[in-house]
């Protein structure tokens, strides 16, 4: 019984992986102009959240149905023992004129977000992009959602917990995580206790 299942769980793997690629190249979209600035400044230590994570998420798992917004921008969370101080990223120009947690940088009519951050944080990965959790999305977009004044955000809640439930029907394909201590700001803690070190979980759907 439990090879059926997972005989089960791997046609919907393979299901999910080969509309995700097609849907991909069908739709394309801005997250490929980002893709190698993030990788040459910020490396493997950078995680994709906000609009375009959901996006991707709803790629793989073909409902486009869902896809009722388009992202104008990307956002993500950058794990590192300091903040940014580059005041120019591959021509992104940085609105903020000090370092800060949060930070904005512009170029034309495209910009990224980024949010410096310890963690703990979790995370798939798809197409070799980590993607924040739906559920850590999820409670970000509910929090406070009366004071919202962006309608998209309801949008994006819908999308966010059938994403969630869709996740949770693929646990039988995830690989045990893997924890990787990120390093610690210089404006936090220097605790040498290991245990009070944040994680960061890794977990592939392919």
């Amino acid at each position: 019984m439990y090879n059926n299942l997972m005989v089960d769980y791997e046609e919907k793997y393979i299901k999910y992986k080969t509309k995700y690629i097609n849907l991909k190249q069908q739709i394309g979209g801005n997250l490929d102009i980002y893709l190698p600035t993030f990788n040459s400044h910020f490396g493997s230590d950078w995680i994709l959240t906000g609009s375009e994570a959901i996006k991707q998420y709803l790629l793989f798992f073909n409902r486009k149905d869902l896809l009722k917004f388009q992202p104008n921008d990307a956002d993500i969370l950058y794990i590192s023992k300091d903040l940014i101080y580059s005041k120019n990223i591959d021509g992104f120009i940085r609105k903020q004129s000090t370092p800060e947690n949060s930070m904005t940088f512009i170029k034309g009519d495209k910009s990224f977000d980024v949010n410096t951050t310890k963690g703990p944080v979790n995370y798939y990965e798809i197409n070799g992009i980590k993607l924040l959790t739906p559920s850590e999305m999820l409670e970000n977009y509910e929090e406070n959602i009366e004071f919202r004044q962006n309608n998209k955000d309801e949008e994006k809640i819908e999308a966010l917990r059938i994403i969630k439930s869709l996740t949770q029907d693929l646990n039988m394909l995830r690989l045990p995580p893997r924890e990787e201590k990120p390093y610690k700001s210089r404006y936090e803690s220097n605790s040498d206790d290991e245990s009070s070190s944040p994680k960061v979980k890794r977990e592939k759907l392919f």
